[in-house]
């Protein structure tokens, strides 16, 4: 369950202990997993299977050497709890839920925003601060040791707002490069020839201007230009239904998903149970 105020019910954000990790990703991902509707299969054959790579995960970051101002976010960790909790057994991840807060880096510097960071690509941490990424430039590689170190500078990857420097741009915005700034995407009767794509769900047709998406039955080049997200012949169609066939396409209605043996659309699997890992490392 999310983590939850005991007197007023209200939300409050996980935290996970260094030695505590184990104990909490083998239950909001492993038991979960087991738990789920998982009839294409899971990743792992068994929960003790799941676990063992949990454990073997939660190893590696114990190897990653803390300390000249490198440091282990109990609070990062406890937010991929809660974002797995939130998931459950979700078939579709929900397009207005915000996970920024999850795709946190484990370990962290001290570094703040616009400041020079170095990145361990290796070991996979960085020496920006609690909730900032390394927006990387360069990276050099030694042959010898086989490590890989990276700079750049700290960005805030849960606060994109337009106008502000390319690499913090957010899915309503894109970078223009002339200015290096994050700007609006354009919206329909606007020229995305700088974009490449546009607001919402308008797509960017051949004159490069930002069109609405068309109804079924009309003309089509693309499953992008389709309100249906469907385009199997030149025209907008609904998506294949339970028990429709998926050849050619793997596309199915909601819900749903081709099963790549029959080529059949049936019942969707959980999310989860295709995910190898519950641990992800974001820097």
């Amino acid at each position: 369950m999310l983590a939850c105020d005991a007197d007023d019910g209200e939300f409050v954000p996980s935290t996970v202990a260094f030695d505590d990790i184990e104990e909490h990703f083998d239950r909001a991902y492993c038991e979960r997993m087991f738990e789920c509707q998982c009839e294409q299969g899971r990743w792992f054959e068994s929960v003790g299977a799941c676990e063992q790579s949990v454990r073997d995960q939660a190893e590696q970051l114990r190897a990653v050497p803390q300390g000249d101002g490198i440091s282990y976010d109990p609070a990062c960790v406890g937010a991929r709890v809660d974002a797995l909790d939130a998931l459950g057994c979700a078939t579709e991840l929900d397009p207005a839920a915000d996970d920024c807060a999850s795709r946190c880096p484990i370990f962290h510097g001290e570094r703040g925003v616009d400041e020079a960071c170095s990145l361990d690509a290796t070991n996979q941490y960085s020496d920006c601060a609690a909730g900032l990424s390394c927006n990387i430039q360069e990276c050099d590689y030694d042959p010898v040791t086989g490590a890989e170190t990276c700079t750049g500078s700290c960005t805030d990857p849960c606060a994109p707002q337009p106008g502000g420097g390319c690499g913090t741009c957010d899915q309503d915005s894109y970078c223009d490069w002339n200015i290096e700034e994050c700007v609006p995407l354009p919206r329909v009767g606007d020229s995305c020839s700088n974009s490449g794509r546009c607001f919402g769900d308008a797509f960017c047709d051949a004159s490069a201007v930002c069109v609405a998406q068309v109804e079924l039955g009309g003309p089509c080049s693309g499953h992008r230009q389709c309100e249906s997200g469907y385009c199997p012949a030149g025209s907008c169609a609904a998506l294949p239904g339970r028990g429709d066939s998926c050849a050619g396409t793997n596309a199915c209605a909601d819900a749903l998903a081709c099963d790549f043996e029959t080529q059949i659309c049936v019942e969707a699997d959980a999310l989860i149970c295709q995910w190898p890992s519950g641990l992800e490392t974001y820097y």
